[in-house]
């Protein structure tokens, strides 16, 4: 029992000596005096140095957005009784997935094969992604043929080239996304 009581008064002791010193160096780290740091000279430049009453003050000229820039026609097919056929031609080794936006449900044109998508009532959409999720450069040509649109697909390295939707307007012009 002597022993237990021994062993109760250490375990005692140690957590009220923990306490104690918590009681002592709380109030000490509190009222230490903090001094702000000084900033990197680019906080000290603008936009960084405002004021918060200078933020609130109303801009002196209205803003704007910027209007959109409007895109060039790709190409212009002439509708026959407001009708195109388009001839897809896939000259990539890669299976490409196509749809007629509000027409077709999603359908595949293998590598190295074409189709042709005949009567389509404008305006029309179409989408288009290779199925290995390359990029893909797409050129629409005006066949002699009337209300016939020709639309070749490529492989491309290039980012900006990479499109993956045409819309043939009213007026026949072609847009690509």
């Amino acid at each position: 029992m002597t022993q237990y009581l021994r062993n109760y008064r250490v375990w005692i002791g140690t957590i009220f000596s923990g306490i104690w010193i918590s009681l002592w160096t709380i109030p000490i780290v509190a009222a230490a005096p903090t001094t702000p740091t000084n900033k990197p000279s680019i906080f000290n430049e603008p936009p960084y140095n405002r004021r918060r009453d200078s933020i609130t003050q109303p801009l002196s000229q209205p803003i704007t957005p910027p209007l959109p820039e409007s895109q060039p026609a790709s190409a212009t097919v002439v509708p026959v009784d407001g009708k195109v056929n388009i001839k897809l031609t896939n000259h990539t080794n890669a299976a490409i997935s196509y749809q007629i936006v509000g027409h077709t449900d999603q359908r595949t044109l293998v590598g190295r094969e074409n189709v042709i998508l005949q009567a389509l009532p404008i305006p029309v959409a179409v989408t288009f992604r290779r199925e290995d999720k390359g990029l893909l450069q797409v050129q629409p040509q005006v066949s002699s043929q009337p209300g016939l649109l020709e639309i070749a697909f490529d492989e491309s390295t290039d980012f900006k080239a990479d499109r993956v939707a045409m819309r043939i307007e009213k007026t026949g012009d072609v847009f690509l996304k």
